[in-house]
């Protein structure tokens, strides 16, 4: 095992969970408001912060193409289609995109479950699974802010993580949970056998 995650891996990993601590704190500070608008306004800001951070990481010269004319869907898009962002998480980013325009054209816009659920609906099966770990973690019941707020977070924080975290190193991390996962297999084996 230990030919999949060197100790420069491990030193690396460090600081990415204490840059991601760092990161969320303040992500969450900044999106416990009160009002739907200021957090829906608020949370796309992170949002689209991280997707200028992700692609002026990846570009040689991103001040070429990356001004104050360049729309966050045309950010988004790009994003993609450089697979700095899995394909299926641009739905989730252009949904809250959506509410944000619909604020934006209406300032007594009133957000609704069908809008959240959309959102959700349309989160990738990573997206999907660090939800619900969220919302579970939690136990309580979440009313429509509560459930807007977990959305963007769910969104932003999938962002974030491509952001921190490098291909190979997740490439490294996928082999160690599939390696862990066969380790539990055998073990579950080797206790039937056992009992038989």
């Amino acid at each position: 095992m230990k030919e999949i995650l060197t100790d420069d891996d491990l030193l690396f990993m460090e600081l990415i969970v204490l840059c991601f601590e760092e990161e969320l704190n303040k992500f969450l500070e900044d999106a416990n408001g009160e009002s739907e608008l200021v957090i829906i306004l608020k949370g796309h800001l992170y949002i689209e912060n991280q997707l200028d951070n992700l692609l002026k990481k990846s570009l040689v010269y991103p001040e070429i193409i990356l001004d104050k004319r360049m729309r966050f869907v045309d950010k988004t898009r790009l994003a993609v289609a450089m697979g700095l962002i899995p394909r299926p998480e641009i739905h989730p980013i252009l949904r809250l995109n959506d509410i944000r325009n619909a604020f934006a054209h209406n300032l007594s816009y009133q957000l609704n479950e069908r809008d959240i659920f959309k959102v959700n609906d349309s989160f990738s099966k990573r997206q999907k699974q660090n939800y619900q770990q969220y919302k579970d973690k939690h136990k309580e019941k979440f009313e429509l802010i509560e459930n807007l707020k977990l959305s963007i977070f769910t969104v932003w924080i999938t962002i974030l993580e491509d952001f921190l975290i490098p291909s190979d190193l997740r490439n490294k991390l996928e082999m160690y949970r599939q390696w862990m996962k066969d380790q539990k297999k055998k073990k579950n084996r080797t206790k039937l056998e056992i009992k038989d």
